[in-house]
């Protein structure tokens, strides 16, 4: 039976006591605005120009601030966060899923889905964190979304390693402290910056944290306007060389045996127009250019050979390509690989691709995806490479000859952190150069976070980077991370850098790393988890208390004469 509230069609929620009303609001307000957030960064990595990107960026910090003061950053609302960061800063990646795996949208569009949810995993861990590192002091510092942030974002593990941190392209003095430990020690001073401003807005009496935040922030920009000082004045002094990279806005497939033919005729074409305009020192192709096999042994490609790749070079040639390891006629092996050709038809060094792209280059459960993916086979396997290396690049004639050593990436390589090094650090390269084929972007937004991704790679190593891709974005990016000239997207043409520097001058980063963060944040959650223990511990151990006399049950005389007493004392009878 309906009760009468029902009938007349009032909601039974607002039945509900007036403390769940409330907790029921809160809950969902939280969630909106945890959404909102996710909006805000998603929105950061989506736009073009830089500018925006920083204010989308520190209005995202203000907004986790924000959630953090009034704690309202519950799972719900890291969840919601993260749901729509995914979903909106990626929405490409279902049809890139397509296109790269030869697969239906049916079945890329649930691939995208599991990296999202994946990636929700992170904002989840951040709140669970926060509610862990509420200790006084960490909250009277504001430090405990900052340091909840930082641990994830160091350590959980990403398919794509953005950080919030990246938003500050727009701000040169502030992003120049990536070069001292990476982005991310941005993102812990964006986010405890963020929790400063919110606690002005409270006013909240924390005066002295208020200034410390100040101090930080003046000493970061000191640092930023000291290098980029610097970096002007080694410029001057460093040897320079005189690049072109080609662009030809091919289709994707570049490297099938149908349009080998056409695709190596665009780039020698303007190899050639580059050549004949423009006095150089070395050429760039970018990813998959050339379409041929190579093999191990092979070192010396014949000028009349068809596989040549361009018979008319006269500067050295860096292109990318693939190299045989088995020539298995069922399932044939290859590296990813970028060659160094001289004009002597030599070739002098070779880079094999080391991080592969997760469920496109390299299947971590292959026998389960080729059963409920029939279609996403290939009909080649890409192994991984190891590390050799700097490439030695010798450049001009006669005693004018330069030798430089050039840090190689292939594609998804170069917006990791260690991509242009090897694990000990030795020969920090003077040169970075990355080969990308972005067609499969086709016109979304994933080319320019590509982009902006790869922008940290020159600050963080204090070195110019060369980008080199088959439909954009081409650039030369300065060791300062600025665009210092680039091409438009999907135009076929090529791009001359001049006057490129080879600079020498480490940084903190180049010889450390993320190492100092990293450390710290272990020993963070070693103090956290002996804390825990402790605690634990003390309550399993405590003493228990003392259970309290038992009352002693009145006898029957006792009640009687209570009685009595009673009596008395209503009737006004004298009690002796």
């Amino acid at each position: 039976m309906k009760s009468h509230a029902a009938s007349i069609g009032i909601p039974t929620g607002f039945l509900l006591p007036a403390s769940q009303r409330l907790t029921l609001a809160f809950r969902w307000t939280a969630i909106i605005a945890g959404g909102g957030t996710g909006a805000l960064i998603a929105a950061a990595f989506l736009s073009d120009q830089d500018w925006l990107t920083a204010f989308f960026g520190f209005s995202a910090a203000l907004a986790l601030a924000a959630l953090w003061h009034k704690q309202m950053f519950t799972q719900g609302a890291a969840l919601a966060a993260g749901g729509v960061t995914y979903i909106a800063g990626f929405y490409w990646l279902p049809h890139v899923i397509a296109a790269y795996g030869s697969l239906p949208l049916a079945q890329a569009a649930p691939a995208a889905l599991l990296f999202g949810a994946w990636g929700v995993l992170q904002f989840a861990c951040v709140s669970l964190l926060c509610r862990f590192l509420q200790q006084p002091f960490l909250v009277r510092s504001l430090l405990s979304l900052p340091l909840a942030w930082l641990t994830c974002e160091l350590w959980f593990p990403k398919l794509i390693p953005w950080q919030l941190g990246q938003t500050m392209l727009a701000l040169p003095w502030l992003s120049q402290g990536a070069s001292l430990m990476g982005a991310p020690l941005l993102s812990f001073f964006l986010l405890w910056w963020a929790c400063g401003v919110i606690a002005v807005l409270k006013k909240e009496p924390w005066q002295s944290i208020q200034t410390i935040q100040l101090v930080s922030l003046i000493m970061l920009l000191s640092y930023g306007v000291i290098r980029t000082s610097n970096l002007r004045s080694e410029e001057q002094s460093a040897a320079r060389l005189n690049v072109a990279t080609i662009q030809a806005n091919l289709a994707p497939q570049t490297n099938s045996l149908e349009r080998w033919q056409p695709n190596i005729e665009a780039h020698r074409r303007l190899s050639r127009q580059a050549l004949a305009e423009q006095e150089l020192d070395l050429l760039i192709w970018p990813e998959s250019a050339v379409g041929t096999d190579f093999t191990l042994n092979e070192k010396q490609i014949p000028d009349a050979s068809l596989r040549h790749p361009f018979p008319d070079l006269s500067v050295p040639l860096i292109f990318g390509g693939q190299l045989l390891l088995s020539p298995s006629p069922a399932v044939p092996v290859y590296f990813s690989s970028a060659f160094l050709l001289m004009p002597s038809g030599l070739l002098a060094a070779r880079y094999d691709k080391r991080i592969l792209i997760p469920f496109a280059e390299r299947k971590p459960f292959p026998g389960l995806l080729q059963r409920y993916l029939p279609h996403s086979g290939r009909p080649y396997s890409l192994e991984t490479g190891r590390y050799r290396g700097p490439l030695a690049v010798t450049i001009g004639h006669g005693s004018k000859q330069l030798t430089f050593r050039a840090g190689l990436a292939i594609c998804y390589e170069e917006i990791w952190p260690e991509a242009f090094w090897g694990p000990d650090r030795a020969d920090t390269p003077q040169l970075l150069i990355s080969l990308s084929n972005d067609a499969w972007f086709g016109s979304s937004h994933a080319a320019a976070q590509h982009q902006l991704l790869a922008r940290w790679r020159a600050i963080e190593l204090g070195r110019y980077l060369i980008r080199s891709t088959n439909s954009g974005v081409s650039s030369l990016i300065g060791p300062d991370g600025r665009v210092a000239a680039q091409l438009a997207p999907h135009q076929a043409s090529y791009l001359a850098a001049k006057n490129v520097g080879l600079l020498n001058t480490a940084t903190l980063f180049s010889r450390l790393g993320s190492m100092p963060l990293r450390a710290g944040t272990l020993f963070l959650l070693f103090l956290l988890v002996a804390a825990l223990v402790r605690e634990r511990a003390q309550v399993h151990h405590k003493t228990p208390r003392r259970p309290l006399p038992r009352r002693r049950k009145p006898s029957r005389y006792a009640k009687n004469m209570r009685q009595v007493r009673t009596k008395r004392i209503n009737t006004g009878e004298h009690i002796s």
